[in-house]
């Protein structure tokens, strides 16, 4: 019994020395490296994917844009603008398209997250309701999924300050200092996903907005205030963000409202 059991192993060896190491794992086999180009196969399959079905090797990019908007609020305003759900089914039809919840304060009021606005034109009417309303900046670019993007925009106001002079006559010349303020936005965009199929594509964005806003004390000088506007929300193509920052100091009430807009190119 010993010499057949000898015999076996023997028999065996024999068979595994006829096996590639390959088949252990012994040489690890490299995984193509990113930018390598496709295998003959992994082509074939490409070119027959189904009609509408978006390429392996494609990047679908987004066309963004979003818009700054400088609000000066009256008095009667002192939390920002109010967002009236019958006054905005008028503006921009009804239903109301996007994401909002009724107010807790008033039933007719609404919070808005998003609304997929098509005549910009008619929102900025309803922001002048609440006061000097200015487009302090807009941008548009490109982007495809997994790049950040930064963009800037800055400039300088230049102004002039007077001082009372001690001069003589009816008209004493007043000294005077010119100076300036830089001021500006700088965004930092990120597409993390894409839903391109089904009934509402969506992106997953993530943005960060550093804004720089210069505005005049009671004194008539310069002062800057600085506002950051950070989320990672999941947003429906073709519908807007909306976010909004209030400022006030001393006698300034500045609301500032962020418009983010992303939609499919390709």
């Amino acid at each position: 019994m010993g010499n057949s059991r000898i015999a076996t192993i023997s028999v065996c060896l024999v068979i595994l020395s006829l096996v590639p190491l390959t088949l252990f794992g012994s040489e690890p086999v490299l995984l193509p490296r990113k930018n390598d180009a496709p295998s003959t196969i992994t082509k074939a399959l490409m070119e027959n994917l189904p009609p509408g079905t978006v390429s392996l090797e494609e990047k679908p990019k987004l066309l963004n844009e979003i818009l700054v908007f400088k609000i000066g609020l009256e008095k009667q305003y002192p939390f920002g603008v109010e967002w009236d759900k019958n006054r905005l089914e008028k503006i921009l039809g009804k239903p109301l398209r996007g994401q909002y919840l009724p107010s807790l304060k008033d039933g007719n009021m609404i919070d808005v997250e998003n609304l997929f606005i098509k005549d910009l034109g008619k929102i900025v009417d309803y922001f002048t309701r609440f006061g000097d309303t200015k487009l302090l900046y807009s941008q548009t670019w490109s982007q495809a999924l997994g790049e950040q993007i930064t963009r800037e925009y800055h400039t300088v106001l230049p102004y002039i300050t007077t001082f009372g002079g001690t001069g003589s006559g009816s008209s004493p010349a007043k000294p005077y200092a010119q100076s300036s303020v830089k001021v500006g936005m700088t965004v930092n965009f990120t597409i993390s996903g894409l839903q391109i199929s089904g009934d509402e594509p969506s992106a997953d964005i993530t943005f960060e907005i550093d804004l720089k806003d210069a505005y005049k004390t009671k004194d008539d000088l310069f002062a800057i205030n600085n506002i950051i506007s950070v989320d990672s929300t999941t947003l429906p193509l073709d519908h807007t963000l909306i976010q909004t920052n209030i400022f006030h100091q001393e006698n300034v009430r500045n609301e500032y409202i962020f418009l983010i807009t992303s939609r499919k190119m390709r």
